[in-house]
């Protein structure tokens, strides 16, 4: 083998050298580039926890008030069933006449921690021939599941698992020519299941996925039922329609028909109304028209809007100024069908 000589083994000294400081700075660089990552997640994450903000806990008998259906699981009572059961009756498979509708469920647990279910059955305008080769609205569910405020079963679970548990979520692909709303009592486990059921069979293509029935909520066959306790008109009313007057050309007459929760709000309020015989005599910008079970015909309410200040008259009642908080959920439902 040839010896090298004196300059290539300097040269190849000098390689060594090289590629040794090259590696050193690497390393160096590498580190500093993780260390900064490092930081830069900790910043990430103290920025997440610092805005992070829980939800706004729901007491009981706020869910109770507003008009929702309840169940409180820890005591067997649940609460506005008849709000379901109008729900129920208005957007059901087999029903004379489905009409657009929305209900608002707090299902509360053992550790009184309620799941939020928002359930709204809609009429949409896009349209389709039926069986009967009939033309009409598509329809269809929309869920919302906001199991936010719920951390008893967290201990479980690590952290990834918890913020997946704590995800709203939204089911929007629930065609109403295939589902309904049922409510059936299953004997095996004492319970009485809130579903969005199939009601026919779906032939689906290979690579379409098949619909299945969604449960929403249950609660125990024994269960106290619990409606309100004050014979209101609510209780005897079936629909309710809210419409301008029509007496002015530039204003013709406008109707919309509430939904449950809003007829409850309506109600709610006017339950609670003192009605004087004194009044503005003024001229109702709206009315307020339903068809109640012990009494024939329609009744009317009108809604006036005077000195910023929103009245109810009530025929023979006379009238009714409504508080500033009357006032604030009247005009919330006036401004979704009408321009104010």
């Amino acid at each position: 083998m040839k010896k090298l000589s004196n300059k290539q083994k300097i040269t190849i000294i000098y390689i060594f050298i090289i590629v040794a400081c090259v590696g050193l700075l690497l390393g160096i660089f590498t580190g500093i580039s993780r260390k900064n990552r490092e930081i830069k997640e900790n910043d990430i994450n103290n920025e997440i926890e610092e805005n992070w903000e829980f939800p706004k806990p729901i007491e009981m008998d706020v869910a109770i008030n507003n008009g929702w259906f309840v169940i409180d699981t820890k005591n067997t009572k649940i609460y506005n069933k008849d709000i379901l059961d109008r729900f129920i009756e208005n957007t059901n498979k087999n029903a004379k006449n489905r009409v657009a509708d929305k209900i608002t469920i707090a299902a509360y647990n053992m550790s009184d921690e309620p799941t939020i279910y928002n359930l709204e059955y809609k009429i949409f305008e896009e349209t389709y021939i039926n069986e009967k080769q009939e033309k009409v609205n598509k329809t269809g569910y929309i869920l919302k599941i906001d199991p936010s405020r719920v951390f008893s079963y967290e201990v479980q679970m690590d952290y990834d698992e918890q913020i997946e548990a704590h995800k709203i979520k939204v089911i929007d692909d629930i065609p109403g020519m295939f589902y309904g709303i049922t409510l059936t009592d299953n004997l095996e486990l004492n319970a009485s299941i809130l579903s969005l059921s199939l009601y026919a069979e779906i032939e689906y293509l290979s690579d379409t996925k098949p619909y299945e029935e969604i449960e929403i909520a249950r609660f125990s066959m024994d269960s106290e039922i619990i409606n309100s306790t004050k014979e209101s008109i609510n209780n005897k009313v079936t629909t309710i329609d809210i419409e301008t007057t029509g007496l002015s050309s530039v204003t013709p007459m406008e109707k919309h028909t509430l939904n449950q929760e809003e007829i409850y709000e309506i109600f709610n309020i006017i339950d609670n109304l003192q009605f004087s015989k004194e009044t503005c005599d003024g001229i109702p910008d709206y009315f307020i028209k339903y068809n109640s079970e012990d009494k024939e015909g329609f009744i009317y309410y009108g809604i006036e809007i005077y000195a910023n200040r929103y009245h109810i008259t009530a025929g023979e009642k006379g009238e009714a100024i409504l508080t500033s908080e009357q006032g604030e959920k009247i005009s919330k439902i006036l401004s979704k069908y009408f321009n104010l």
